[in-house]
């Protein structure tokens, strides 16, 4: 179980006058080194994330957001905000300290929803469409849905993207268009009979008395009885807010996960490491992560042009023994075996010759995959050497073991390694 504080404090410790929030991390706040080194982990709590609301600039036009979210995006960054808190926490300590910080993040929008731009919700009745010469919703005619959708951009305003509501005595339909054309199939638009078999067809819209989240999962349910694990639909429907009298157009991806269709999780929690420097605290930019069936496929790739006799002669499509990489068991295997082709690099090596060897490949191999993932990063970030650490298995004798490799960058594409691989 983690420690939380409460950080109340700092709200009368800081004033922000600037536009920039880091400005005085990089002063000098404090000219004297502190010596304690010590390491901790620390998760954000709410009362933490009201408090960096407050500290920022009242003209932040992302402060609101920011609390309501309850998590760091691009806009208001934990790198930039959390040292703040942990000047005030951990006062006492100095150079070499570091902090595994715990945090929410706000996850990318999905493409699809950021390209429906200004969303509108448009009631078009009877009259209004009469006037169009349309005296009956069923079987619309193209020129007639783009009458329509054009009578409907008259009353949007600038948005680009329109949910219509169309009601003609006892017909009623839901159109979604967008740029001015009808919707494609990337957008599941809840039709008005969708709405009547949940009960809701009088006003055909979501409110926080009928949440969307106890409908939709059942709608889709049945709808796709058979959909895999990890399928999506980008939902379209109107919400109604009860207290403020609007109805506005809501955007948001479903995802069956655990069976289960649910809403795409708007955050995520991340951790990420906070060092002294003596003076300040600072983000640490270290990467770490480990090696995906993607990177070995692209190893392998790479031996299947330039080294074609390493391929593996029984798994020739994801296993070769230059680097020993096997994208199927995502390890490096330096045991060797057999291959479909000669190895001269290797004829005459003793086994501690031939493990040395090995050994060093996947270092290079280590390298290309991180000029592959990070060439264009810098040598540094905010004055800090950009590390790596990676994390990689190694089969030895039939044996299985975790190793981390820590790999310094210096920039365009270039990475060195610090020290011995070390056993984990």
């Amino acid at each position: 179980m983690k420690k939380y504080i409460t950080l109340a404090i700092l709200a009368a410790s800081f004033v922000f006058t600037s536009c920039d929030p880091m400005k005085g991390i990089y002063e000098d706040i404090d000219s004297k080194e502190t010596s304690i080194k010590k390491t901790a982990s620390y998760e954000l709590t709410a009362t933490d994330y009201n408090t960096i609301a407050g500290l920022l600039d009242k003209a932040n036009p992302h402060a609101a957001a920011f609390k309501a979210m309850q998590a760091f995006d691009q806009n208001v960054t934990a790198q930039e905000m959390v040292p703040h808190l942990l000047k005030v926490k951990y006062p006492e300590w100095g150079k070499g300290s570091s902090v595994n910080v715990t945090y929410n993040e706000v996850l990318p929008i999905d493409g699809k929803i950021s390209a429906l731009g200004e969303r509108a919700f448009v009631a078009l009745n009877k009259k209004d469409i009469n006037a169009l010469g349309i005296n009956s919703l069923t079987d619309l005619t193209k020129e007639q849905i783009t009458a329509l959708i054009n009578a409907a951009k008259a009353k949007a305003g600038s948005a680009t993207s329109i949910l219509i509501k169309l009601t003609i005595d006892k017909e009623n339909k839901i159109l979604f268009a967008v740029n001015g054309q009808l919707a494609g199939k990337e957008y599941y638009v809840i039709s008005w009979d969708e709405f009547k078999q949940m009960g809701l067809e009088r006003f055909a819209n979501f409110s926080p008395s009928t949440k969307p989240e106890d409908y939709i999962p059942t709608l889709l349910a049945q709808k796709y009885p058979y959909a895999k694990e990890g399928d999506s639909h980008i939902m379209i429907y109107a919400f109604y807010n009860s207290a403020k009298k609007t109805t506005s157009v809501d955007a948001v991806k479903y995802e069956k996960k655990n069976k289960v269709w649910a809403p795409a999780p708007l955050v995520q929690a991340k951790t990420s490491q906070f060092i002294h420097t003596g003076k300040v605290w600072i983000f640490d930019p270290t990467i770490d992560f480990e090696l995906t069936s993607e990177d070995f496929a692209y190893l392998h790739a790479w031996v299947k042009q330039n080294h074609p006799g390493y391929i593996s002669e029984r798994y020739k499509d994801n296993e070769e023994y230059w680097f020993g990489g096997s994208g199927y068991y995502k390890n490096f295997n330096i045991d060797g075996g057999k291959t479909v082709g000669e190895r001269p690099e290797e004829d005459g090596k003793t086994p501690e010759e031939l493990k040395k060897i090995r050994l060093q490949r996947i270092i290079e191999g280590l390298q290309m995959v991180l000029a592959r993932r990070y060439s264009a990063n810098p040598a540094q970030v905010n004055g800090i050497d950009q590390m790596y650490k990676v994390r990689v298995e190694i089969r030895e004798k039939s044996v299985n073991t975790k190793w981390l490799y820590t790999f310094k960058g210096l920039g365009s594409g270039k990475f060195q390694l610090e020290g011995k691989p070390e056993q984990m």
